[in-house]
């Protein structure tokens, strides 16, 4: 077993002397002061490190000498990120320096006022700063009290003066009324609850000709509940949204949930929306985009997925043209209720845990006569099974050892169909290509969800060749926006 990684070496540290967070990035914070030789920032007082045990300081010391501060660009929001555990269901991530670099660079020169609406650990305005000396106020606001004291100690060591003003919720007490400000750079958090909400709410605060670079979950492009579409009909409409981006998976610690950035600006209308599949972006320069026109785009549903822009052909088929998908069992007629005392003989039940290539693992089991009942759910050697909740790339193919298993609530089946290979299905499904369209249409920020109409839809051209529909655009130059 691999030696847990600092983050998790940290985590586990707190846990032990049942330290409070605030107490750890405080000590971080004083650790931080100390090796830079700066004065101490009065932020640092309300985290009250001083209540940390000898032996947890000690420990603390230890972990810091070999990790940190040298070895990460944010160590309070590392730490930050780190303490909430892996329990924790979290709808709000940092910023990876990489991410934040880039909305900059899409949010062109600034020379006036800054301002995050969900300010975090405030990485994105300090970066602001650093690279736009010109920026003449930073504003932000931060509901968790940890990350407001954090932003607040990390812009006192950068010698940068910002405005969080109280802790408290953006949405529903804004403390900074009245604001026109030419750049809005946030990361919200991903609640498919409020995630249009935290859109229009940046957009409000825009002066005339103002901008925003808003890093989003990838569902906002497609999302058709809650009248997204109509809103997206309006944005492209009106001539607001100028580029779309799509970003590789897998940016932030604890979800894989995919991300596009929305840059959007007031003035003059745009003649069109700048598409760019960035999903295989690995830093430097973004692939060249397609300029799409609003009537294009509301001809497509104002589906705002740029691989559907990408200029590629389009997939002849779906995976339901090739291939049975069958939903999962509902938790009526297979739960805890029907599973046979361990050790017990019965016929095994595939889960999503079992899946990885093949169907591996201990299974628990149901007796004879409910696998009968559940005979529709039954697998045969052939086909493939994938996860419908949390990680999606959880596949496998089901051998002769398996035959005549039921599988369970967490497991869509698909089987192929006369003529169609299964190996091949299967990596396609576990192919990033398929595996990022998934993760853009699943439902859930923090555990993706699908269903098999979802999973059914996959875009497929005679199941070997997915990347004719999803294929990235190729690398031409940078993105540029007016």
């Amino acid at each position: 077993m691999p030696a847990p990684s600092p983050a998790r070496k940290l985590y586990l540290l707190a846990e032990r002397h049942r330290a409070p967070r605030a107490q750890i990035v405080g000590a971080l914070a004083e650790r931080l002061v100390r090796d830079l030789g700066v004065p101490g920032p009065a932020a640092v007082a309300g985290l009250h490190p001083e209540q940390l045990s000898a032996a947890c300081r000690s420990e603390l010391d230890a972990l810091f000498d070999r990790h940190l501060p040298s070895g990460h660009d944010d160590p309070l929001a590392w730490a930050i990120e780190a303490l909430e555990g892996r329990r924790a269901h979290r709808t709000t991530h940092h910023t990876p320096p990489a991410l934040v670099w880039l909305m900059l660079d899409l949010a062109g020169e600034v020379t006036g006022t800054v301002y995050d609406r969900a300010a975090g650990t405030g990485g994105l305005l300090l970066a602001a700063a650093a690279r736009h000396p010109g920026a003449t106020t930073l504003v932000g606001q931060e509901i968790d009290p940890i990350s407001h004291a954090a932003a607040l100690i990390s812009a006192e060591l950068a010698g940068v003066e910002i405005n969080l003003g109280r802790p408290g919720d953006t949405l529903s007490e804004p403390q900074h009324h009245a604001l026109a400000v030419d750049l809005v750079l946030a990361n919200p958090p991903w609640k498919r609850a409020t995630n249009r909400a935290w859109v229009e709410h940046c957009i409000s605060a825009l002066a005339a000709d103002g901008r925003a670079v808003l890093l989003l979950p990838a569902s906002v492009c497609t999302d058709q509940q809650g009248c997204w579409t109509e809103y997206r009909a309006n944005l492209v409409s009106t001539g607001l949204l100028r580029a779309v981006l799509a970003l590789p998976r897998d940016q932030f610690r604890g979800t894989a949930t995919p991300c596009v950035i929305w840059v959007i600006e007031r003035g003059a209308p745009a003649d069109g929306v700048l598409m760019v599949d960035a999903r295989n972006w690995e830093g430097g320069v973004l692939p060249a985009g397609v300029l799409v026109s609003a009537e294009e785009i509301g001809g497509r549903g104002w589906q705002l997925n740029p691989a559907t822009y990408s200029g590629d052909t389009p997939a002849e088929q779906v995976l339901r043209d090739v291939a049975d998908v069958q939903p999962s069992p509902s938790g009526e007629i297979l739960g805890s209720r029907h599973w046979l005392p361990e050790g017990e003989e019965g016929v095994a039940v595939v889960e999503a845990r079992n899946l990885d290539g093949l169907v591996i693992g201990e299974m628990r089991r149901v007796s004879a006569e409910d696998a009968e009942r559940l005979a529709k759910y039954r697998v045969v050697p052939g086909d493939v099974l994938i996860a419908r909740r949390g990680r999606l790339n959880r596949v496998a193919f089901v051998g002769e050892e398996h035959a005549g298993a039921v599988y369970g609530t967490s497991v869509i089946r698909v089987r192929p169909r006369d003529g169609v290979d299964a190996a091949t299905l299967l990596e396609t499904l576990r192919s990033p290509q398929v595996q990022g369209w998934l993760a853009g249409r699943s439902t859930g920020s923090t555990l993706p969800h699908v269903t098999a109409a979802i999973v059914g839809g996959v875009p497929i051209t005679g199941v070997e060749a997915v990347e004719r529909a999803v294929k990235p655009t190729s690398q031409r130059g940078g993105v540029q926006l007016g």
